[in-house]
């Protein structure tokens, strides 16, 4: 994912991003770090010329996974980064800004999601039927509800056959 470039002339290691996720990918400014402490989580700029302005895309060292952000659209703010939880804050105009990294992927899709009021690091999803919008396949579901906790695997909260897997309205 990350190629390694050592400059012999200077002894410096630069690290290239193998993969293109945007038509242009650029480390941060060198005051501006862009790694975690523990090297799971490095930020980095995407752009999409000619639009004016940069996203944030990230990649998760650990899985080995690259996102791109459209949504962090900024004109001339460099982020910063905590580099003890990896979110990162950038400002436009009167506002600030703030995006971390994805809890966990998935390869279905779940339409609902709400945070614990009692525990921040879990939150309970709902499974839905989904159209692939590249393929045009449709999928149902198994399970309706699931929770998740930071750092787990997402969980059914009930049995498949316990007849409580379905969508109410």
């Amino acid at each position: 994912m990350l190629l390694e470039q050592l400059t012999p002339e200077s002894g410096i290691t630069s690290y290239i991003l193998s993969e293109h996720h945007a038509p242009f990918q650029q480390a941060f400014y060198f005051t501006n770090a862009n790694v975690t402490n523990d090297g799971k989580y490095m930020w980095f700029y995407a752009s999409y010329p000619p639009s004016l302005g940069q996203c944030l895309g990230v990649i998760d060292m650990v899985e080995q996974e690259v996102r791109v952000y459209p949504e962090t659209r900024f004109i001339s703010e460099s982020p910063w980064i905590d580099s003890i939880t990896g979110c990162a804050y950038w400002a436009i105009d009167a506002n600030v800004h703030r995006r971390g990294p994805v809890w966990q992927s998935f390869q279905v899709c779940y339409k609902h999601a709400q945070f614990s009021p009692t525990d921040p690091d879990t939150i309970m999803l709902a499974q839905d039927h989904w159209e692939d919008i590249k393929t045009g396949e449709s999928f149902g579901y198994k399970n309706r509800i699931w929770l998740i906790c930071k750092g787990d695997r997402a969980n059914p909260l009930f049995a498949e056959d316990s007849g409580k897997n379905v969508h109410r309205h």
